[in-house]
């Protein structure tokens, strides 16, 4: 873990920013830093969230649950247009109280979450039976290549016969083919849906 993380003299500053998202303003809550990068909004999300909307209609009737939510910009965005949810980070506190801050500033009360799925130390860890997804969304979580074998894990319990992935990709391009090769070894089909977004299904 990050010196700096440990350190009792460091303190995290916060600050609210406003983002646009598909048309939609919202107001977030950053802090200074994560030693997971879970810290602040990254440019990708607005890209993403103008396919999301695109795909309104196909959203409405999933199950999604969101791999690396971080501030929960994106989750918070399909919320506020009636999509049902989960969002999932590291199993780290100060992440999921900042996601409730952002979604009750946002005028949410709660999103559900799930906070051991996305991590690099735990993807991979069998999940409950059940979860009943349909979708699974990510944006820019390709970023550490040692996480890459437990994600691929974690996406062969989550994916199946009712389930499909879309991965957006802005960050960390150079790390992009290997997740793809990665998958496509795995026996995992890859489509470039919109440039840098994938759809990664099980054959």
């Amino acid at each position: 873990m990050n010196d700096l993380f440990e350190t009792e003299e460091f303190h995290q500053i916060y600050e609210e920013n406003e983002y646009e998202l598909g048309g939609q303003k919202l107001k977030i809550r950053e802090f200074t830093f994560h030693r997971l990068n879970a810290n602040q909004v990254w440019p990708g999300n607005q890209i993403f969230a103008e396919y999301l909307l695109e795909n309104l209609a196909y959203l409405k009737e999933q199950k999604v649950l969101e791999l690396g939510s971080a501030s929960g910009i994106l989750s918070i965005f399909l919320k506020k247009h009636d999509i049902d949810i989960t969002a999932s980070d590291c199993p780290d506190e100060e992440i999921f109280e900042n996601i409730d801050y952002n979604a009750k500033i946002n005028g949410i009360e709660t999103i559900p979450k799930l906070p051991r799925i996305l991590y690099i130390d735990l993807w991979g860890e069998p999940l409950n039976e059940g979860l009943g997804f349909t979708l699974i969304i990510a944006s820019d979580i390709l970023l550490y290549l040692k996480s890459f074998p437990s994600l691929i894990k974690t996406l062969d319990f989550l994916l199946g016969e009712n389930c499909k992935m879309w991965l957006n990709n802005r960050r960390r391009i150079d790390t992009e083919q290997t997740f793809l090769n990665m998958c496509i070894e795995h026996g995992f089909s890859v489509k470039e849906v919109f440039p840098k977004i994938f759809e990664i299904k099980k054959n």
